[in-house]
Order: structure tokens, then C-alpha cells, then sequence
């Protein structure tokens, strides 16, 4: 029987400039996914966890299995890639310094990557856009405390679409998954917003 190479590969997703944003690495001049072959030394998620805090300088994420994806690599043998999706809060990233020959890409403007990375940014993106709407997920990109402006404004970038503000503020009260704190934000003339944080920094469901 064929042995097969097995990787773990991260897709770490922030919000810059009101962007969904992609950390890739550096190979050779080109920029791709980053991914490591998995070793024989410790667990995968120990691996994971260990990649993750040396690639974004911090502990401070969130991050889940997403799928495994098979192909056929340069060698032309069978490699199977375990693929993670993570998520980062703008707030962190600013105050993280990523590793050498790492960077963060606009997904508008992501350069060209092979057909399987390609395949797995699109599968990626797609969970995210999916599970948002049923899930406290927003919350890795997201700081400790927030507006409601500031969720929606998370949740419209990942959806890529506007949402009315007065249901989308309904909707979110109900869940259960926010709790109103004592602070305040004030910018510039407009009224202090109201700051809120998750009851959870665990994923949590509602209808």
C-alpha cells in the first residue's frame, strides 16, 4: 500500500480596512497557504497550536478543523492536507508581529495560488459565511468589547451584503449570546455607542 503524505494547513482571516483579509507565506518568490508537514513528534493540534503562535506572534485566536483535502503533489503521490480555518481580531493583529515572509492579502486581491489552494480559501470562506449566521463565531474578530455597530459591520463584510440595522441590532439582542457592559465609546461628535461583549468566548449556537 502507497504511503501517504499528510500537512496541516492554516487559513488565518482578519478584517482590515473593512476587508476579509488572508495571511499567506512566502516560497520561492510566490505566496501561498501556509502549511507544514505533519510530524511524527506530537499531536496535530499540538503542531497546529505551535504553527499558529509562531506564524501571528499570539495566543489570542480562534481556530477549528475545517476539512481534509486530498491531491496529488510534485512528486505526483497522494498528499492529504488537514486545513484550519482561524480567525484573528483586527485589534490583535495590529499589536502581533507576523513571521518573516508572511503577509496579509485582501481576499479582493489575493495573488494566483495553485488550484487546491484556491479551492480551499473558497471552502473556507464559504464555512465562515455560513456558520456566522447560526453561531457566535464573529467573536474572534472581534475585541474583548464592541459596539453593535462594530458586529454588524463584521458580519456585512463576511456576508458581503448590507444589513438594516434595526433588525439586525433585534436579532442579535435575542440570541442571548451578548452582554451589555458599563463602558461607552465615544468617536468624534457622534453619540457614545454602548459597548457589549460575549456572554461566551466558546462557540454557541441559536436558532
Amino acid at each position: 500500500m502507497q504511503n501517504i503524505d499528510v500537512s496541516f494547513a492554516l487559513l488565518p482571516f482578519t478584517i482590515r480596512n473593512n476587508e476579509l483579509h488572508l495571511l499567506l507565506h512566502s516560497e520561492s518568490g510566490k505566496y501561498r497557504i501556509i502549511e507544514e508537514l505533519l510530524s511524527e513528534e506530537s499531536s496535530l493540534q499540538k503542531q497546529v497550536d505551535k504553527k499558529l503562535r509562531m506564524t501571528i506572534g499570539t495566543d489570542k485566536y480562534y481556530y477549528e478543523q475545517l476539512y481534509t483535502f486530498d491531491r496529488i503533489d510534485h512528486m505526483k503521490k497522494p498528499h492529504a492536507v488537514v486545513a484550519y480555518l482561524t480567525l484573528i481580531s483586527e485589534e490583535t493583529v495590529k499589536s502581533e508581529e507576523i513571521a518573516p515572509n508572511t503577509k496579509w492579502f485582501s481576499l479582493l486581491e489575493t495573488p494566483a495560488m495553485e488550484l487546491h489552494e484556491e479551492y480551499m480559501v473558497k471552502y473556507a470562506q464559504e464555512r465562515l459565511q455560513n456558520k456566522i449566521q447560526y453561531s457566535n463565531i464573529a467573536y474572534g474578530l472581534l475585541p474583548e468589547k464592541f459596539s453593535l455597530s462594530e458586529l454588524q459591520k463584521v458580519y456585512e463584510v463576511i456576508l458581503q451584503r448590507k444589513l438594516d440595522k434595526r433588525n439586525f441590532r433585534k436579532k442579535m439582542q435575542t440570541t442571548g449570546l451578548l452582554k451589555r457592559t458599563k463602558e461607552k465609546y465615544s468617536s468624534g461628535a457622534h453619540r457614545p455607542a454602548q459597548l457589549f461583549t460575549f456572554r461566551s468566548r466558546q462557540v454557541l449556537f441559536f436558532d
